[in-house]
């Protein structure tokens, strides 16, 4: 059978929507591109209207794509991965019963240099639920595997997690995101409050040490027949869109699988104004899902939006004349940064170098010396910031922190109670 017809029956489909990613796609895209994922997967890179750089990359990727060189007999155990390849792909269709078209045709295993197969697609609607949808039902796979550009992906990750989605019979599965910053000190601030509860609450997709079920993973990898079930991607959310359809997934008697030895790389914020612009945009996509299912699913989404609106009345109140009221954000200010000194000792530093993941070792593309946007994208997590930060945390260091946390809680909270009054 020609490569050309293996290429048109792939088992899974990655679907990446993006959006002004030129930094980080390139990268992102290597280190979803194994040698398993090349053999078995297509990616679709669906573009939201990105206005820098971002197509360019992909259409050097789709020029020059990723290639699988070895050369392994049916059975045959890849390196440093778990079953055999063989055993992956047909254990989905054990378990769910069904079979290619032409089965006997159809050998995962296959022989020789091989390339990786990548579409781009143009997202109209803008969002990263529409480019979900669209992915979606342009897939010719059965299993669709959600990814971000803004990621780098641990070894073997697609096959891992279709590994969990067989075993566990779940209706989605993934891992966890560890934030590593790399482009200077403030980015390493944010990535420290975010892997710390009073930025994250006790999501079990911020633990190092999970396997089970959870309400919520990183991104997610599903069987394509779950959307005809229980629909696609909510296409207004400006943001959570991911959560939104796990809430759909749980409510309608399903499973989600986390483990937490899947650990994704995320590169957040450079700028606190930044920032404050994406936790606007999730307390806002979190309004619209809790007003859309009449729930919450923790205290800490109960939690920001109270701190906003008590603060908000103190200083309103102190403006009027009664200052005693300022003791409340008075009180928040000082509890934050007792947390930055307090809680951020030499034992939550060792634990975040622990759980940080290995970097991409996907190496460039051919003839990537040849591309100034290809260089840009050298996939090299350890830099100014997160080297850094983890030799220990100065006063500024720690000031910082407590300042991406001031503004992470007040940013989600004042972006719930805009999204409650919009959508309510």
């Amino acid at each position: 059978m020609s490569a050309d017809k293996i290429e048109k029956k792939p088992l899974i489909t990655i679907v990446m929507p993006c959006l002004n990613e030129e930094a980080y796609i390139g990268r992102s895209v290597r280190s979803l591109l194994d040698s398993w994922a090349i053999r078995n997967c297509e990616l679709l890179v669906v573009d939201g209207g990105s206005t820098d750089g971002t197509k360019k990359v992909v259409e050097e990727l789709i020029s020059q794509p990723p290639e699988s060189l070895e050369s392994w007999a049916p059975g045959a155990r890849a390196p440093g991965q778990g079953r055999p390849e063989n055993e992956v792909v047909w254990l989905m269709q054990s378990r769910d019963s069904w079979v290619r078209e032409v089965q006997g045709e159809w050998n995962p295993v296959t022989s020789g240099k091989r390339r990786a197969v990548i579409r781009l697609l143009d997202n109209a609607g803008g969002t990263a639920g529409t480019g979900m949808n669209m992915g979606i039902a342009q897939a010719a796979g059965k299993i669709i595997v959600r990814a971000d550009a803004h990621c780098v992906f641990p070894s073997a990750y697609v096959k891992r997690c279709v590994e969990l989605l067989a075993d566990t019979g779940a209706a989605n599965a993934g891992g966890v995101m560890v934030p590593r910053g790399e482009g200077g000190a403030i980015q390493a601030a944010i990535a420290f409050a975010l892997r710390h509860p009073l930025g994250t609450g006790n999501a079990a997709i911020r633990k190092t040490d999970f396997r089970g079920e959870a309400e919520n993973v990183i991104f997610g990898t599903f069987r394509k027949a779950l959307f005809d079930e229980i629909g696609g991607y909510d296409v207004n959310a400006p943001a959570n869109e991911d959560a939104e359809l796990n809430v759909r997934i749980i409510c309608s008697g399903k499973k989600i699988s986390l483990d937490s030895n899947i650990k994704i790389t995320f590169f957040p914020a450079k700028t606190f104004r930044k920032l404050a612009s994406q936790y606007f945009r999730r307390g806002r996509g979190l309004a619209r899902t809790t007003l859309r299912h009449k729930l919450l699913t923790g205290w800490r989404q109960a939690a920001a939006p109270a701190l906003v609106l008590v603060t908000s009345y103190a200083i309103m109140r102190a403006v009027l004349g009664r200052p005693i009221h300022l003791i409340v954000p008075s009180a928040y200010a000082l509890a934050i940064v007792g947390a930055a000194f307090l809680t951020l000792g030499k034992e939550k530093i060792r634990q975040a170098r622990e759980a940080g993941p290995a970097t991409s070792r996907a190496g460039v593309l051919p003839g990537a010396s040849a591309s100034s946007s290809l260089r840009r994208d050298r996939p090299t997590c350890a830099g100014s910031g997160i080297g850094a930060d983890m030799n220990g945390l100065t006063f500024k260091m720690r000031m910082t922190v407590a300042a991406a946390w001031a503004v992470m809680h007040l940013s989600w909270g004042a972006g719930f109670l805009f999204g409650l009054v919009k959508w309510w």
